[in-house]
């Protein structure tokens, strides 16, 4: 495949199955110089017209997956990846120092980043039970810089910092599953994991010009006349975690319309020799009124323990995080129709949280004391004609604040309406046509000090494929056209997206 940008992509895959088991292995290989901004975009001082700023990537993959049947009662199956590669973070598009909304101007590169990870499973079961145990590890390495200014080659200035951090995770689980028949089936999980962090590297902490003088001496700064004067931090991080988990749940049909399923469990992490953890649990039930219409409705609680890189990254870390809990709910409903051969989804659903994570302004991985989220999404996929479907998605959320000290209940990154249409007609002959507009309405952006809101600014974006097969060479060539008309968007204020885009490529099967 190759696109506009520079872009290409390889990916290929080999696959065997028999009657021990099945194995496949897969590669890719990613990459683009930069992706072109619309024609309609006016420049800043901080980003020119024509190419995004520090908009390349490339990216290795190899993964392989495969699972062996020792018998039909146990098996085994196992997964690896191993991918690798650099990519620039695009810098926000406006001048902070003349603009209370935008957010600070960051000229990060990760230079090199390698991701690696094993997971085992297997399956045994002993009459009405089933045991599953999982085993797994991973290992995440990355070499983030952070430069002076668009240029990215440069690190004088504060804020300017080189950190090499690595992060391993390993841990199991283990289920077991009892099927009580018509009393339903019930299952109880253990889990174990442990995390380390490590990270080196250097942050300048102040810098200035030079003036006069220079001197004495002790510490890290000073120099001698007219130079600039750089003191720098070292970055030398060692932590580690270790999540602790066990639950239990249950799922019935008590009737032949109604199922329910129960779950209770309780989850901690463990830090810097403190413990902090709660319970969490999940009530849900489906109700069929006949055989083309479900009604179901969830209660759940959940918690979230912030990851390594929320609390010691250097672009983001905050060790005083707490872990994020939330209570969902949810009711729903479900038909299908023979009209069109139809199909309906509609929920509506509220979460309120407290200690959610987010980054804030300046990047900070941070706690919001306690926000609500209220929305409904309906979806609807149909086929006129047989050659012909359709999707219809509209979704709605009213996203606020509603911590003690917050200046203003908007959150921002929290599209108000979300529509998607989509349609895919295939022809005589094997080609097919597929096109999806999109609009997202409704986003705000909140100012520096969090007491006022802006709109980002609505978009709608529309793009257009066609794919053709060629039975009789057992291959595939498409092109797709992304943002067809061009339109000039950002999805969070200050960071615009790509123009129109083509893509062309073809797949071959053996």
């Amino acid at each position: 495949e190759t696109g506009t940008g520079g872009a290409r992509r390889i990916d290929g895959s080999v696959g065997y199955g028999g009657a021990r088991g099945n194995l496949r292995v897969s590669g890719a290989w990613d990459t683009r110089e930069d992706y072109p901004l619309s024609y309609d975009y006016s420049a800043t001082s901080v980003q020119s017209e024509g190419d995004r700023i520090n908009s390349d990537r490339e990216e290795r993959q190899l993964m392989a997956s495969g699972v062996y049947r020792f018998n039909s009662d146990t098996s085994l199956g196992f997964s690896a990846t191993y991918s690798e590669g650099e990519y620039g973070k695009p810098p926000s598009i406006y001048d902070r120092s003349t603009d209370d909304f935008a957010s600070r101007t960051r000229y990060e590169r990760v230079e090199d980043y390698s991701v690696r990870g094993v997971q085992l499973v297997g399956t045994h079961e002993v009459g009405a039970l089933t045991f599953t145990p999982r085993l797994y590890v991973s290992q995440e390495q990355e070499l983030t810089k952070g430069y002076d200014d668009a240029e990215y080659d440069t690190q004088a200035a504060a804020g300017a910092f080189t950190e090499d951090a690595t992060s391993t995770i390993w841990g199991g689980q283990f289920l077991a599953a009892a099927d009580l028949g018509s009393a339903g089936l019930l299952s109880a999980m253990l889990g174990y994991e442990h995390q380390d962090w490590s990270s080196d590297g250097t942050e300048i902490v102040s810098s200035s010009g030079g003036g006069g003088g220079g001197g004495g001496g002790g510490g890290g700064g000073g120099g001698g006349g007219g130079g600039a004067s750089v003191t720098s931090q070292s970055i030398d991080t060692e932590a580690d975690a270790e999540i602790l988990s066990a639950g239990i749940e249950y799922e019935v049909r008590p009737t032949d319309p109604l199922g329910l399923v129960a779950g209770l469990g309780y989850a901690q992490q463990t830090r810097d020799g403190e413990t902090d953890g709660d319970s969490y649990y999940r009530i849900a039930a489906t109700y069929d009124l006949d055989s083309r219409t479900t009604l179901r409705a969830q209660h759940a609680r959940e918690i979230r323990f912030p990851t390594l890189r929320d609390l010691f990254a250097a672009d983001r870390g905050n060790p005083d995080l707490d872990p994020e809990r939330t209570v969902h709910y949810e009711v729903g409903v479900d038909r299908t129709f023979d009209f069109w051969s139809a199909t309906l989804s509609a929920s509506v659903y509220q979460i309120d949280a407290k200690d959610y994570i987010e980054r804030d302004d300046s990047g900070l991985s941070q706690n919001i004391e306690k926000l609500r989220m209220r929305g409904f999404e309906v979806d609807y996929r149909a086929s006129p004609v047989e050659p012909l479907t359709l999707d219809l998605g509209y979704s709605f959320l009213d996203a606020k604040n509603l911590s003690d000290e917050a200046g203003t209940e908007d959150l921002q990154n929290r599209p108000r309406h979300k529509f998607v249409v989509a349609a895919s007609y295939r022809f005589e002959g094997g080609t097919r046509v597929d096109a999806q507009y999109q609009a997202v309405l409704d986003n705000l952006t909140l100012s520096r000090d969090g007491t006022r809101s802006r709109d980002v600014g609505d978009f709608h974006i529309v793009d257009l494929g066609v794919t053709h097969d060629i039975a009789a060479w057992n291959t595939e060539v498409y092109g797709r056209v992304n943002n067809l008309f061009d339109e000039d968007y950002a999805d969070s204020y200050g960071f615009v997206q790509a123009g129109r885009t083509l893509e062309i490529g073809g797949r071959v099967r053996f």
